[in-house]
């Protein structure tokens, strides 16, 4: 193997190795502890609109306004 080659080559094993060390040297992302009260009443509201929805399309629908019965 000539000189070039044998660069190339060490370039490429370099890129391999510090491809595989990056992730194990980066900190691990943070994840949340506890949920957050904001979000858990979004939650809620869109279970009720989720809930609303169901009514109106099994025809259950009581609302005029809404529903036109």
């Amino acid at each position: 193997m000539d000189r070039s080659t044998k660069i190339l080559l060490g370039v490429i094993a370099a890129s391999l190795w510090a491809n595989a060390l990056v992730p194990s040297l980066r900190p691990a992302p943070a994840h949340a502890q506890g949920s957050d009260p904001y979000l858990q009443r979004i939650d809620e509201k869109l279970e009720r609109i989720l809930q609303g929805m169901a009514i109106i399309g099994n025809g259950t629908c009581v609302n005029r306004k809404i529903c036109g019965t």
